[in-house]
């Protein structure tokens, strides 16, 4: 025999007049109308939820699968008490040492590889809409006049090599242009030289100009024209 579902006249749907059981928030017809799965609006017992969490650890899902789950969480909106559930549940984790010590490992772990390190490379200018500051776009007006359209500006993300952005390149010769700024590379010595190495192992060459060097249009010139007769 069905164990038959005890209703609380007390408790109604959020939607509408109509009692529900002790499980819900809505009753199955305002649940429907909300969200196509018939379990939107119902909670579960905390045994039920440790069920499916304990089930779903270390399960492996295959690539179609993952791809159905993000089209299907594209323009869904959370609402504001889910968002701050998630927000409070991610504070709590993080004060957790050996939880945080775990996730940077692995986020180092995943640096490690090219494709990961070039795609969040990627990402990262692109939502920060990056676009040529004044510097870059007199340095560009400086190509554009002695090589034409040559030379391609890549600094918002377009080519991404061993997780480097480089400002300037051609790509048929295999050249790049960097233009760096003397107060925001006073520090980073180490990083430019693994920056210089990353693109002469690719197969590039590379030109630095200082940002101060643009004060120079003679000078300029002539470090681009002996740069260019390189081969």
């Amino acid at each position: 025999m069905k164990h038959k579902k005890s209703y609380n006249k007390n408790k109604t749907c959020l939607d509408c007049p109509k009692p529900i059981t002790n499980y819900s928030v809505r009753c199955n017809s305002c649940a429907k109308k909300q969200n196509k799965n018939g379990m939107f609006g119902k909670k579960l017992s905390k045994g039920h939820r440790d069920k499916i969490s304990k089930g779903n650890r270390n399960k492996i899902v295959s690539k179609e699968t993952r791809k159905k789950i993000r089209a299907g969480l594209i323009g869904v909106k959370k609402n504001s008490i889910h968002r701050k559930n998630l927000s409070l549940a991610n504070i709590k984790k993080w004060k957790d040492i050996k939880y945080r010590t775990k996730m940077i490992e692995a986020h180092r772990r995943k640096w490690k590889r090219q494709k990961y390190r070039n795609k969040q490379t990627y990402l990262i200018r692109k939502g920060s809409q990056t676009k040529p500051n004044k510097a870059e776009l007199l340095l560009e007006t400086v190509l554009i006049k002695l090589f034409g359209k040559k030379y391609k500006y890549v600094g918002d993300g377009y080519t991404i090599i061993n997780g480097f952005c480089p400002d300037f390149i051609d790509f048929k010769n295999r050249k790049i242009i960097e233009l760096f700024g003397r107060y925001w590379h006073k520090d980073s010595s180490e990083k430019d030289k693994l920056r210089l190495k990353t693109y002469k192992r690719y197969g590039y060459k590379t030109l630095v100009i200082w940002d101060d060097e643009l004060k120079k249009p003679s000078f300029l010139k002539r470090k681009l024209k002996k740069f260019e007769v390189i081969t």
